[in-house]
């Protein structure tokens, strides 16, 4: 049994507790709350952390841990085809055991901004296989793709599956992520969606992430139907259409997927949205930074909502972004949304992305019965009523991380 007192305790289910605790016994919290209130439920002292905020770990709904090595190495250019081929070549240079020390450097640099799970995309099926132990919980989704394959869709399918016969860690989930509709063919789409729902594993999705994808759902043409066209892709599909509902029509997709980026939508996507969900919650992930890298068109944050998405935020990958850092994120996005309070952007991080990976009372907040996922961030001269925003404009290394009711820093 682990015993901890901070001077502030946010469990993400209201104000912030000042002189809080937290009691935790065998990777799950058993107490919470004023500290006065449960010194009397332990006989021994507690781990006094002193002048931090304690607080449930952030969440991180969209990475790419094996494109650490590419921190720096590949630039946007004004296209986002040219990148894509960019980060082809540079892949094409790498062997098994790059892109596995790649995917270890990448979580401990989320580790030590505070992150405690991860949404990881991973196309490597060696990486996916060997599983690196991570200090971190992870769910590892297979990149799949068959764009460039003979046989489509099954072929795919079976060998996406076949990856997750590795042995698994207590702190580690499987999933399946076909990449996007451009490279996934609407037969894999559907594969994969029954394979998840049947195996109950996270089903995540590129979509909707550039304006070269929108010309060329729309207007069947530009740099990305050029390429594509160039790998032997029947290009029939193209044209008059978005990306969106493309995906929506043909490609088997359900309210519990995990929709990744939506930068470019239509007007008319709003309402086929609505349509879709039937008044449902689904969740969409936005990656702040690499949409910035990019200069897509403003997040449409106020339509998405307006159609009930579950906003998620991520890093995505050091291929477009320059620090795998959730706080940064937050920042950014306060930035270009300051109407967004502090309070519901720290539960972008926390409670919406644990709703959206079926974890909802169990991570992103700290209360009995939850999993012992949490990290302790210092504190300057704030009152109690300061602390969200002071959690949302801190800058620097976390010193304290706990996942599963272990330190993995601090």
């Amino acid at each position: 049994m682990n015993f901890y007192r901070a001077r502030f305790l946010l469990t993400m289910e209201g104000a912030a507790v000042e002189n809080g605790a937290l009691l935790i016994h065998e990777g799950r919290v058993l107490g919470v709350g004023p500290y006065e209130e449960l010194k009397t439920w332990v006989a021994g002292e507690p781990e006094d952390l002193g002048e931090v905020i304690l607080l449930p770990g952030l969440i991180n709904a969209h990475c790419h841990l094996e494109y650490t090595f590419l921190r720096n190495a590949v630039s946007a250019s004004g296209s986002f085809t040219k990148w894509i081929q960019r980060i082809n070549a540079a892949k094409r240079n790498q062997e098994d055991a790059d892109f596995l020390q790649a995917t270890a450097f990448g979580a401990e640099e989320l580790s030590r901004f505070g992150t405690t799970a991860v949404v990881n995309i991973e196309s490597i099926p060696e990486v996916l296989a060997q599983r690196p132990e991570l200090p971190l919980r992870v769910w590892w989704s297979y990149e799949m793709i068959d764009v460039r394959l003979r046989s489509y869709g099954e072929e795919a399918a079976r060998g996406a599956m076949s990856v997750f016969d590795a042995p698994a860690h207590p702190w580690q989930e499987n999933s399946v992520s076909p990449h996007a509709p451009f490279t996934a063919s609407p037969v894999l789409y559907r594969l994969a969606a029954e394979a998840a729902q049947k195996e109950g594993l996270l089903f995540t999705t590129h979509v909707g992430e550039s304006q070269e994808e929108m010309m060329m759902y729309r207007e069947a043409g530009g740099a990305l139907f050029d390429f594509l066209a160039g790998l032997g892709r029947d290009m029939k599909d193209y044209g008059g259409t978005t990306p969106l509902r493309h995906l929506i029509e043909r490609g088997g997709l359900r309210t519990d997927h995990l929709l990744v980026h939506l930068n470019e939508l239509a007007a008319e996507d709003y309402p086929l949205l609505a349509r879709w969900t039937g008044g449902r919650q689904f969740s969409v992930v936005h990656c702040p930074k690499s949409h910035a890298f990019f200069g897509h068109s403003r997040f449409p944050y106020d339509e998405l909502l307006g159609v009930n998405a579950n906003i998620c935020l991520g890093t995505d990958s050091l291929a477009s972004n320059d620090r795998l850092n959730l706080f940064e994120e937050m920042q950014l996005f306060a930035k270009h949304h300051p109407e967004v309070s502090p309070v519901e952007i720290l539960e972008m991080v926390t409670q919406n992305p644990a709703k959206a990976l079926g974890k909802k009372g169990a991570l992103g907040v700290l209360r009995e019965g939850a999993l012992a996922d949490f990290i302790a961030v210092p504190v300057g001269q704030v009152s109690r009523e300061e602390v969200f925003d002071a959690v949302l404009h801190y800058r620097g290394a976390v010193p304290l991380v706990v996942v599963n009711g272990k330190k993995v820093r601090g």
